[in-house]
């Protein structure tokens, strides 16, 4: 475990909501909810990593749908502090209280990672800043 900053994670980073879509459409196994929900909400989280820091920024409720249901969709800002488990130009593993456990980022290139929390879609991320 290291208590280390992985400097090439810094930046700003925006999901990228056509990247995710290409990929997680070749899932003939995700469910339809599933899929109607990543189409409407990838795209609008924003994270700012700096050192150790992870802050997920505010924003504002959207509407989505999803199986006919209209739902109210908001991001909430988290700030926290993590511990970063491995740093490579291929991949990051960090873990941060609060709830969110373990990420990992799987880098394809340096201003673009992914990750994968149920193991089989993906949020895409691009660097912005």
């Amino acid at each position: 475990m290291h208590a280390f900053a992985c400097e090439h994670l810094d930046g700003h980073w925006k999901s990228d909501n056509a990247m995710s879509l290409a990929y997680n459409s070749t899932l003939e196994s995700l469910p339809k909810n599933k899929k109607e929900f990543i189409e409407q909400v990838f795209g609008y989280a924003e994270i700012i990593h700096k050192g150790n820091a992870y802050h997920f920024l505010p924003l504002p409720t959207i509407e989505i749908t999803i199986e006919g249901k209209n739902y109210p969709f908001f991001f909430e800002e988290v700030k926290v502090e993590g511990v970063i488990h491995e740093c490579s130009s291929e991949k990051v593993i960090a873990e941060y209280p609060n709830g969110i456990g373990t990420a990992v980022m799987n880098f394809e290139g340096p201003d673009v990672y992914w990750v994968s929390p149920d193991g089989d879609w993906r949020e895409y991320f691009v660097r912005i800043k």
